[in-house]
């Protein structure tokens, strides 16, 4: 789907809008997403909270992929049915409820503005509630409360109501950041609740979205230095936490119940007697089951009292727990560092984690990027080149495993970077990350200052040209002309995703006749537009 921000200061919204925020908000939780697993201690250390939160919110989004009704019921239901369906995991299903509400505010409606959308988020509270079996705060559930309750007094006391989601996210960030002192298990492992942390991303990507802010340049407000509880060992109380042998998880349950009519909380009632960490979520005729037990044999002989049991799965916690405990105890300590230019771009390649060296700042000299890279403490590390040249002498590398990636720009950079995993081993990071980059086509877009030769080619002054894998492939001193050259060298027209990074040096004029010819040539590709604030070269388009 084709990425169209003009909403802001905006009051009214409609279907199309909605799948946007949400786009937004997969998008960042796919950046913290093993964040999010390393801070899973409740109700179980199984590391896997931000992958069903996510695994949950990508089945949303598939399912109104290509369905182009504007109305905002209709998204809303589809969004719903596909959440209840697609959840996985204690906090997926639970985050199917968020859905719902959505669903239950928007119903017969085309269209939606603030108010619609704090009703959601109260109808969600109510739905996230009634699913636990018993309700715990600290997690999740605190979370989705404050920001109705937040968001409901604001918009009563008149704040401007573009401004309600941003103060919302404020106050939702420190309740995350209070989680602790509700959870005695998070503050004994030192950390704060992995769901409640994914709510506030998703809150988050949608605060960018009805702000007006780019996908890719804009960073959602991340909590620091968060502890890793699962992952970061030197935490001694998270180490003896997380890696007691004697505890028993048992399984992680999950099935569908189909009759004519279930009363849901009679099942609830009897579910619970031989499980915990119940979430019950569904209407009268399906309901889907969310429960940890040691015995899934018979807790599925019970639900089948109730109706057709369907879709059953059924995973081994304590196996899950001693793959974390032991990933955690081998995995390298790696460190990122990246050359880029530009604010936004540097900003781009710090919150992935990346020691970034700006071109253009004083960080970028021969005693400066030596004096920090042999101060940084760690086993291994990557250095994402993305074009530029490294003014180093190779020998301060000798006591260190550093591994240079030779990406051509910054749109290499950031397909290599989005695909760097802290949890797995240097040799596999560096394999996915070369595989990631070399996979997207890249290509650079800039203007001759003068009469000169580039790769045996002669350019005339104010000339443009294209290069491709350090090949001069097109050149003309009309830029559409030089385009469509460009793409008759390159096939791109079976590709979904357009990247348009510009330049401060591009008029607006010439970035407007750009990207309307590139929605031209590639009408169903989703089209992005970054301002990248470097220098040169004038432009870059990525294609994958």
């Amino acid at each position: 789907m084709k990425i169209i921000n003009n909403v802001k200061n905006s009051n009214s919204f409609n279907g199309n809008n909605l799948t946007q925020m949400f786009i937004y908000s997969k998008y960042y939780l796919e950046k913290h997403v093993d964040t999010l697993n390393s801070l899973n201690v409740f109700p179980v250390p199984d590391g896997d909270t931000g992958t069903n939160m996510l695994i949950t919110i990508r089945e949303v989004l598939k399912s109104i992929e290509n369905d182009n009704n504007p109305s905002a019921s209709h998204i809303s239901k589809t969004m719903s049915e596909a959440a209840l369906m697609g959840a996985k995991g204690n906090s997926g299903v639970i985050l199917s409820q968020f859905f719902k509400g959505f669903e239950s505010a928007l119903k017969s409606k085309h269209n939606f503005g603030y108010e619609e959308f704090i009703i959601s988020l109260e109808y969600a509270v109510k739905y996230c509630y009634k699913s636990v079996g018993t309700p715990t705060e600290g997690t999740i559930l605190t979370i989705i409360n404050v920001a109705a309750k937040t968001a409901r007094k604001l918009y009563e006391n008149g704040t401007p109501l573009n401004e309600i989601i941003t103060h919302t996210c404020k106050d939702v960030k420190t309740s995350v950041l209070k989680t602790p002192e509700s959870l005695e298990v998070l503050k004994n492992a030192g950390v704060i609740d992995s769901g409640a942390l994914g709510l506030y991303i998703i809150l988050e990507g949608i605060r960018i979205y009805l702000e007006g802010g780019d996908l890719k340049s804009s960073n959602i407000d991340f909590p620091e230095n968060l502890n890793k509880a699962p992952i970061n060992l030197s935490n001694s109380s998270s180490e003896n936490m997380l890696d007691q042998s004697h505890d028993k998880y048992g399984n992680c349950v999950q099935f569908f119940i189909l009759s004519n009519t279930i009363n849901i909380d009679e099942v609830k009632k009897e579910i619970e007697k031989i499980g915990s960490s119940l979430v019950a979520v569904g209407s009268d005729t399906k309901i889907k089951i969310h429960v940890h037990s040691e015995s899934p044999d018979k807790l599925i002989k019970i639900a089948s009292k109730f109706g057709e049991i369907t879709q059953i799965s059924i995973e081994d916690m304590d196996e899950q727990h001693h793959q974390i405990i032991s990933k955690a105890k081998n995995t390298s300590e790696t460190i990122l560092f990246s050359i880029s230019s530009g604010e936004k771009i540097n900003n781009i390649f710090t919150e992935f984690g990346a020691i970034n060296f700006d071109i253009q700042e004083n960080n970028y000299t021969k005693d400066k990027m030596e004096s920090i890279i042999l101060k940084s403490k760690f086993k291994n590390a990557i250095l994402l080149m993305n074009g530029f040249t490294l003014p180093l002498d190779s020998k301060i590398f000798s006591n260190k495993f550093i591994h240079i990636l030779n990406t051509n720009n910054i749109a290499d950079g950031i397909a290599a970077i989005l695909n760097y995993n802290p949890e797995l081993m240097i040799d596999e990071n560096i394999s996915n990350m070369e595989s990631s980059y070399k996979s997207i086509i890249s290509i650079e877009i800039d203007k001759a200052k003068e009469t000169t030769k580039l790769y045996d080619e002669k350019l005339q002054a104010n000339e443009y040209f294209s290069l491709y894998n350090k090949k001069l492939i097109s050149k003309n001193n009309n830029i559409l002309i030089m385009l469509n050259k460009l793409f008759k060298e390159i096939n791109v027209y079976d590709k979904d995703l357009i990247t348009i990074y510009n330049s401060k040096e591009m008029s607006r004029k010439i970035k407007e006749t750009i990207s309307n010819h590139m929605e031209t040539i590639m009408p169903d590709a989703e089209l992005e537009i970054i301002e990248g604030e470097f220098t040169s070269p004038i432009l870059i388009i990525s294609i994958e």
